[in-house]
């Protein structure tokens, strides 16, 4: 650490009245991949600095001021979601930090830490059995923070793949495969299956579902297999069991709805949604 300026650094409750402002250039100053080498993604959330954590019954958003002059150096959001776990426990609550951001002339002051640590015991005085966070593989000043600092462990490694569509769907999908959409009893079911194995899966699937942003979800297969019980009005229907040797699935959400996603990239548009239907279509075809 170069400089503390801790004790000169108040960190309170962001004021909507006050603060969206400021935050939204402090946002655009700190983006991710800012540096324009490759691809970068980030949330907007210059109009609705909320938008990733307002979902959320219980969530916070806290900004660091220099008590000197008022001026935002930082701003952190945190949530708490209820998640269960493979180990059986079916109701564990998990705190969420997301949307850490000092400003590019403040860092390595201490000031994300004091924001953390805010934000951890917000948490914990609402019950959170532990903390999460992500943050980019690269990111060495954010890994150092959580693991050297603040004890953090890596759980998983999470990909996000991207793809050009200046010749959208130009492939198309194999004659070979079947694309069917799932009604949502039996979407819940194959999620529920199928995440219990999971470290950490969500206990409200069957909420994320029903909640009016869900578009749907699809299953792809092999034509040449049957999917019994896909198609039954039998609400009690097994298609767990029934499940055809290679198969995928997935759910779009209209997230446009709640926030903004940026994906920049020199000279080439993109655009996740593509990338989600041809990351499935490879997979069944592995």
């Amino acid at each position: 650490m170069v400089d503390s300026i801790g004790d000169r650094v108040l960190v309170r409750e962001f004021d909507d009245g006050r603060d969206i402002e400021v935050v939204g250039k402090l946002e655009k100053s700190s983006e991710i991949g800012s540096n324009n080498k490759g691809t970068s993604i980030f949330t907007n959330n210059t109009i609705d600095p909320l938008c990733r954590i307002r979902f959320f019954p219980l969530h916070l958003m806290l900004v660091a001021e220099l008590q000197e002059n008022r001026e935002l150096v930082g701003v952190i959001r945190g949530c708490i979601k209820h998640v269960g776990t493979k180990y059986g426990r079916t109701n564990v609550k998990l705190g969420c930090i997301l949307g850490l951001r000092v400003s590019p002339t403040h860092r390595r002051m201490g000031i994300g830490l004091k924001l953390v640590r805010a934000m951890e015991e917000w948490l914990i005085n609402n019950g959170a059995h532990y903390t999460f966070l992500a943050t980019e593989k690269n990111n060495v000043a954010s890994k150092n923070l959580f693991t050297a600092k603040c004890n953090y462990k890596n759980l998983s490694s999470l990909t996000i793949f991207v793809q050009p569509i200046s010749f959208a769907m130009e492939l198309g999908i194999s004659q070979d495969i079947k694309v069917e959409k799932l009604n949502i009893r039996q979407a819940i079911s194959l999620y529920d299956n199928k995440l219990k194995g999971k470290d950490l899966y969500f206990t409200d699937i069957d909420a994320i579902l029903k909640e009016k942003l869900s578009l749907g979800t699809w299953v792809f297969y092999f034509k040449q297999d049957e999917w019994i019980g896909l198609h039954s009005e039998d609400e009690d229907e097994d298609i767990i069991s029934t499940v055809p040797p290679s198969w995928a699935m997935f759910s779009i959400w209209n997230s446009c709805e709640a926030y903004k996603i940026d994906i920049k990239k020199p000279h080439y548009p993109l655009k996740l949604f593509h990338e989600i239907l041809s990351h499935a279509r490879d997979k069944i075809l592995v």
